[in-house]
């Protein structure tokens, strides 16, 4: 999949989304019985597994990086080093937003 491709599914997406919100907004509430029980501390769960698998990978990748870089005495991995921060600083960011957004385990000074 190439970069237009895949920004283009991405921005269509996020098109129909927000004309669902719009015009249905209940779709996307807490009257869709499904979304109201799919955002719970079960999901939590997962997401932390998920989560603690993909920090786990991504220091692996780091240390694999390091090896090669001292392999070939070079460091040109920079780029791809930054990419892999900002991926793991993502997931870690909605991880947290996932956290906020649940009613049983959210901090009580939150509305």
């Amino acid at each position: 999949m190439n970069k237009t491709l895949g920004y283009g599914s991405l921005i269509a997406a996020a098109a129909v989304l927000l004309t669902a919100s719009f015009y249905q907004p209940q779709l996307l509430s807490d009257h869709n019985k499904f979304f109201k029980e799919f955002v719970n501390h079960e999901l939590l769960n997962v997401l932390g597994v998920i989560l603690a698998i993909t920090l786990a990978s991504a220091a692996q990748l780091h240390l694999k990086f390091n090896e090669i870089e001292e392999e070939f005495k070079n460091r040109g991995l920079t780029k791809t080093r930054s990419g892999v921060h900002q991926a793991t600083y993502c997931l870690i960011i909605l991880f947290l937003m996932a956290i906020l957004t649940d009613d049983n385990t959210g901090p009580s000074f939150l509305p």
